[in-house]
């Protein structure tokens, strides 16, 4: 495969990381010249100290929208009830152009994560850095299990590597406004964001990459029908889900 679509938003990622960066460190001080009492020394320091981990969320949150949107619509847009008889040969080989284009805009948001995971000590943790080496190892091999005559996975990997980023969308939101508690103790609106952003992360992931996970993986798994490190990986990743769907319902503020 020719991976167009990877290397162009490759370095899309990395020029939105540079660009919301240079925004906070270059183009915020002139703002607070402008607006003293509403951009205060204390906002800009602590945006200032965490430019980088927000220009990380806004670039992830760009990649979960797009992989996102195109999935669900594709997947309930197009094949109606998909989620009849998921195992079956004609769903696991079903052809869905739009699902390459989610894989590899997809794998070149694993590999941007995980260089900014290693760099970045507030992202750096053994569970995410398997996390993204599995995640766009899986993206990697279903592309490259695509054969001219026979598709494979095409309509799964619409959820696996599509729909399951909306979860995303609050957590990146959330993790971002928590770093600045000056700026949202000085805005209602992005405080109220933040609040709701909690709860809204919570049931998403709870819902998708928990029940709705288990419903689209358990069936394919059990057909014995992968290639072995294919299978590996999405047990791998099954297993990870369940493990943060635990964690996420006890830190929910309703759990």
């Amino acid at each position: 495969m020719l991976y167009t679509t990877f290397y162009v938003f490759e370095f899309a990622y990395l020029i939105l990381h540079a660009s919301v960066y240079l925004g906070i460190r270059c183009m915020l001080p002139a703002v607070a010249r402008i607006f003293p009492k509403r951009m205060t020394a204390k906002m800009l320091k602590e945006l200032h100290a965490n430019a980088h981990l927000l220009a990380h969320q806004c670039t992830c949150i760009a990649c979960c929208v797009v992989v996102g949107v195109l999935s669900l619509a594709a997947w309930f847009g197009a094949f109606g009830d998909v989620h009849h008889e998921l195992a079956t040969s004609s769903k696991l080989h079903m052809e869905v152009p739009t699902a390459l284009i989610v894989l590899e805009v997809n794998l070149a948001f694993q590999v941007y994560d995980l260089i900014a995971t290693l760099l970045l000590s507030e992202l750096r943790s053994t569970t995410m850095v398997a996390h993204h080496v599995v995640a766009g190892g899986a993206a990697y091999l279903v592309l490259e299990s695509q054969d001219e005559s026979l598709a494979f996975l095409q309509l799964h990997s619409l959820f696996f590597f599509g729909i399951t980023e909306l979860s995303t969308i609050p957590l990146a939101i959330h993790d971002g406004l928590k770093k600045c508690p000056q700026l949202l103790e000085a805005s209602f609106i992005l405080n109220t964001i933040n609040e709701i952003s909690k709860p809204l992360f919570a049931l998403s992931f709870l819902f998708i990459r928990v029940f709705w996970w288990a419903l689209v993986a358990l069936p394919i798994i059990l057909t014995g029908k992968l290639p072995a490190a294919v299978a590996f990986a999405l047990v791998f990743m099954t297993g990870l889900q369940w493990m943060w769907g635990y964690k996420v319902q006890v830190w929910a503020p309703f759990g």
